[in-house]
């Protein structure tokens, strides 16, 4: 997760020029684990307790806003942002190539799934 922060913080900071990458790098990492967790908890409802009842969307807002608070003071009130951000900052470069491959396939994966379990639930 921290290295993941870290690349969102780096991507609005470097390329896009946001001028809150802090506040965007938070939001994306939570917006990341928010549909994970949307797709866990929907895979868990249809597919293996077999439920054909649509879950409230309340619930996908429930888990956003908590994804989001999670993310919020795991970094801001800790300090941690900051670690992450020198941590990485003193880091050499080639050492992110593998870890952006990583990254890369989890951010692929979670909007794969998140996208095949929504049209397995649109087909139910």
């Amino acid at each position: 997760m921290d290295y993941l922060f870290f690349r969102i913080y780096w991507w609005n900071k470097k390329i896009v020029k946001d001028q809150l990458p802090l506040f965007s790098a938070i939001l994306g990492t939570s917006i990341l684990i928010g549909l994970n967790l949307i797709t866990i908890f929907e895979f868990v409802h249809f597919v293996i307790l077999n439920s054909n009842n649509r879950s409230p969307k309340l619930l996908f807002f429930l888990i956003g806003i908590l994804a989001f608070l999670f993310c919020y003071f795991y970094f801001l009130p800790t300090k941690r942002s900051e670690k992450i951000l020198t941590r990485y900052a003193i880091a050499r470069s080639n050492t992110f190539k593998l870890k952006d491959i990583f990254l890369l396939a989890y951010i692929i994966t979670t909007f794969t799934t998140t996208i095949l379990m929504l049209n397995y639930i649109r087909q139910k």
